[in-house]
């Protein structure tokens, strides 16, 4: 299959080409090419040069990226549209294009005559990434119309079309340089025409490659990690050419559980949005990473990696430690303080600065904690207002006040999901605070259980008034933004209490009428009652607090 360069694709594809699919629909060059002419009459109006675009159709995106660029003018991307980042764009852009609060520009329908399509200038500064800078402010990194076409050259060449009836799915935004790079600029250099829906979910993935022969899968750690063995993904499998992987690197385990269950190469890609794609792996064959086709890579004294491509005008070196074996490289650590989050860049210092703004926080040290999840912490000294705020209305209240004011500025995965608030941050007598100084104050044993306020036990009945910490184990992932008790976990606990409290001893059979009907929160207070019918061996339990009954059942033993 022919490959377009990026800076001819609007002078010499035909306009019949499909270039996406909207749920199933086909939009055309010729759909796109309407799109960019009532960009161009809009962006027309003004003297405007440089424009933060934001949209959430990656159809209307291109457009307003490929108008802006036929009229040599600068797309700023930012990666959400979030108020804070918004309020960090003023001093960057003359103006907003897309779904901004800001943006005066409106699309209005094109006039006049159309004579054809100009070669894009391969030398223009077309566009600017914004990304998490070491201080954890935007930094702008600059592409022109030269780079994006010849790094799109060099991702053919490492991955050239299987079928000219593939279809890109995505799970990954095109309003970061991944997604827009593989989503976007890929499949416009190989016409390949991509479906507009970013699948969040495997099960979005498996129903919109329902509608395609030959699909290829755009997708990160973070979804891959997390695939439900369980759905049927034969029918995806049968049509699956590939699957990417980039953000983070993938654990063999998952990878070599996608590969089992789309029958697929799993390739992973390594690289930055300073450097673009820089070096892939397919660990069913091998876990050493290797270069793409025209990258060049050394490392520097202190061991991070240089790199030198096509599509860079000087070499960039990484803040990657590497080592270089047999057939390419390992991964060794990074040296500075961009992490990465469930592939998300994080920027510890940028968190830091943001929460030392608010007035509760006097100090503050951002570390990463390595659970079952990668994690953000934050370990924090407070001011007197925030001394006076945990006092007056407890920690869950602090917690949410410094969430709420995080949320403007951060993704949900950068939010600190663990908090600790010592008199004195724990530094050292050399005056350091060290990672493992603060990574202490977290490890203490998951909480597993309630907190147990008060016990009446009278025959085969008892009580428990508890508190519900928001420590708990069970919390972690139930849900991010709204954790709620899970179900199964107070069914564990009315047995395990109805065992020790009870003297139960029978083997554990079935569930009787169990309702749910209300959520338990963290940092609730409820009672636990249960009442044991011997004859039956059946164990009858209830929660219940101020609000009314949270749940109830029978739980049977034999």
């Amino acid at each position: 299959m022919d490959v377009v360069k990026l800076s001819r694709w609007l002078s010499d594809v035909d306009a019949g080409q499909t270039v996406a699919y909207d749920a199933g629909r086909p939009l055309s060059k010729a759909d796109l090419e309407s799109r960019i002419r009532k960009w161009q009459a809009c962006f027309s109006r003004t003297d405007a040069t440089r424009w933060a675009v934001y949209h959430s159709d990656a159809f209307e995106f291109l457009a307003i990226l490929l108008a802006l660029w036929t009229l040599q003018r600068i797309a700023c991307v930012p990666g959400d549209n979030r108020p804070g980042t918004v309020e960090s764009l003023y001093p960057c852009v003359d103006a907003f294009a897309g779904e901004f609060d800001e943006s005066e520009v409106t699309v209005a329908d094109s006039s006049g005559d159309f004579s054809g399509w100009p070669l894009l200038n391969i030398d223009y500064p077309a566009l600017e990434i914004y990304t998490s800078g070491s201080s954890g402010k935007p930094a702008a990194i600059a592409k022109t119309i030269g780079q994006l076409e010849r790094e799109s050259l060099a991702l053919a060449e490492l991955l050239p079309a299987s079928s000219e009836h593939e279809v890109i799915l995505g799970t990954v935004s095109h309003q970061h340089f991944y997604g827009m790079t593989f989503r976007l600029f890929r499949s416009l250099a190989q016409n390949l025409p991509f479906d507009l829906t970013v699948c969040e979910y495997a099960e979005t993935v498996i129903s919109r490659s329902a509608h395609y022969d030959a699909v290829g899968l755009i997708s990160s750690p973070a979804l891959l990690a997390r695939l439900n063995a369980a759905l049927n993904w034969s029918q995806m499998a049968e049509k699956c050419n590939f699957v990417l992987s980039s953000a983070a690197a993938l654990s063999a385990q998952a990878s070599g559980q996608t590969h089992a269950l789309l029958c697929a190469p799993v390739l992973e890609i390594y690289g930055s949005s300073e450097t673009g794609a820089v070096a892939w792996r397919d660990q069913q064959k091998s876990a050493v990473w290797q270069a793409i086709p025209g990258v060049e890579l050394d490392k520097t004294p202190d061991e991070c990696l240089r790199v030198s491509a096509p599509f860079l005008p000087t070499p960039v070196v990484l803040a990657d430690q590497v080592r270089f074996v047999a057939g390419g490289f390992d991964l060794r650590g990074r040296a500075d303080r961009i992490v990465k989050v469930e592939g998300k860049r994080v920027s510890l210092t940028g968190i830091e600065n943001r929460l030392l703004h608010s007035e509760w926080v006097r100090e503050v040290k951002a570390i990463i904690l390595e659970r079952r999840r990668t994690e953000v912490a934050a370990v924090i000294e407070l001011s007197d207002e925030g001394l006076s705020l945990l006092q007056t209305e407890g920690k869950k209240a602090l917690v949410g006040r410094l969430k709420g004011y995080l949320k403007d500025y951060f993704e949900a995965v950068a939010i600190p999901r663990r908090w600790r608030f010592p008199s004195r941050l724990p530094y050292n007598p050399q005056g350091k605070l060290t990672v493992e100084d603060l990574t202490a104050l977290f490890n203490s044993e998951p909480a597993r259980w309630p907190d147990l306020i008060s016990q009446t036990v009278g025959g085969l009945e008892a009580e428990l008034r508890c508190r519900i910490p928001a420590e708990l184990v069970y919390f972690d992932g139930h849900f991010a933004q709204h954790p709620i008790l899970p179900g199964i976990t107070q069914i564990h606990w009315a047995e395990r209490f109805g065992r020790d409290l009870l003297a139960i001893e029978g083997q554990f059979l079935r569930l009787e009428v169990v309702k749910f009907q209300q959520v338990i929160t963290p940092d609730s207070q409820v009672l636990i009652s249960l009442s044991f019918n011997s004859d039956k061996q059946k164990l009858t339990f209830s929660y219940t607090s101020d609000k009314g009954v949270h749940s109830s059942g029978r739980i049977c033993f034999g």
